[in-house]
């Protein structure tokens, strides 16, 4: 799995276990809820910027979120 889909099933697990909306993690990581719910999806990649704010709104690290991911020569 690479590190969006990596990112994505993490943010989605995390929401859930955290029992948090889309809307909740939109207002702490200061996006939109439309962007959360298309990061969740992936029909959009978060920015660097965002991926870390998604990360801490849900209290965890970006490099927590990417666990699992594996190395992809491209």
């Amino acid at each position: 799995m690479d590190h969006l889909q990596t990112y994505r099933k993490n943010l989605r697990r995390l929401a859930a276990e955290k029992n948090l909306t889309q809307k909740q993690i939109a207002i702490r990581a200061g996006v939109s809820e439309a962007h959360v719910g298309m990061m969740m999806n992936g029909t959009r990649n978060p920015t660097l910027r965002t991926a870390v704010n998604v990360a801490h709104a849900l209290g965890v690290t970006l490099s927590e979120m990417l666990e699992g991911a594996e190395y992809v020569e491209y």
